[in-house]
């Protein structure tokens, strides 16, 4: 039997969060998980583009359970409140600390809290994050970091 990510096995009954669930690899393995019948969060600044990403998860996947979460890694802020909101909707098994930025701004940015801005929303967000989480994560949970 060989593993193949157009057929994952089921994974009914576990919950996953993708943080930048709304566009690009998150979007795709968002979908991915979805498939395999996981419960999917999408934590993303944007509503708006996070509510297309999860329509168009619900075309690709009929009957996929995922929502949304607001969460703005440039913004501890943010990052406590978008922990609070996952660590109330139950447990977690798998943390996918996707989202960032990939180039930087032409002049000098910060985040909310005076950090430069990739420093502050892919490492210390992300730090921030799964540190609020764990404990609503499972003893089998996985957290994973992506970068591109």
């Amino acid at each position: 039997m060989s593993w193949d990510p157009r057929h994952l096995p089921s994974a009914a009954g576990r919950t996953f969060v993708v943080t930048g669930g709304n566009a690009g690899i998150g979007y795709f393995t968002a979908e991915q998980l979805a498939s395999a019948g996981e419960r999917v969060i999408v934590a993303s600044r944007s509503a708006e583009k996070a509510r297309r990403a999860i329509a168009s998860i619900g075309e690709q996947v009929p009957g996929a359970s995922v929502e949304f979460v607001p969460l703005d890694l440039g913004s501890l802020s943010s990052v406590a409140d978008a922990a609070a909101q996952l660590r109330a909707s139950g447990p977690i098994d798998g943390l996918i600390n996707n989202a960032g930025l990939v180039s930087p701004p032409s002049r000098r940015a910060t985040t909310d809290d005076g950090h430069e801005l990739i420093v502050g929303t892919n490492f210390f967000g992300h730090f921030a994050l799964t540190a609020q989480l764990w404990p609503a994560l499972t003893a089998t949970a996985r957290v994973i970091g992506l970068g591109s």
